[in-house]
């Protein structure tokens, strides 16, 4: 029994995961136009752009254009509430149980678009 639970809980997390129907669009936009903004994660896009990404925490961006300051901005995620912890396998005997909480698998959700305001 135990061995089918993790088989179906594993199959329904690598399946969230892989199949990357957990992305979603986000429209990057500044004003004025034209700004090079720089996500978390090294990618560059210049505005307006839209990205595809997974929101698995907040994302940090810094935005430049000549003769404007530059300008951080914050893409903030929604994270779904957590789930109860689940436990697998056998108690005892030197073995350890596998340890699951299945919300640590689910991405958030971001706002479908962020302006930044750039300043002179």
């Amino acid at each position: 029994m135990t061995r089918i639970a993790f088989a179906a809980v594993s199959a329904l997390m690598l399946t969230a995961c892989a199949d990357g129907s957990q992305m979603q669009s986000v429209a990057f936009e500044s004003t004025p136009p034209g700004a090079v903004c720089t996500l978390g994660d090294g990618e560059t896009v210049t505005t307006p752009a839209t990205v595809r990404l997974m929101a698995w925490g907040d994302i940090t961006v810094t935005c430049r254009k000549d003769g404007y300051r530059e300008t951080v901005a914050r893409l903030e995620a929604k994270m779904p509430p957590q789930t109860p912890d689940m436990y697998f396998g056998p108690y005892g005997h030197g073995t350890v149980p596998l340890h699951v909480r299945a919300s640590d698998y689910v991405a958030g959700t971001f706002p479908d678009r962020l302006t930044v305001a750039m300043q002179k």
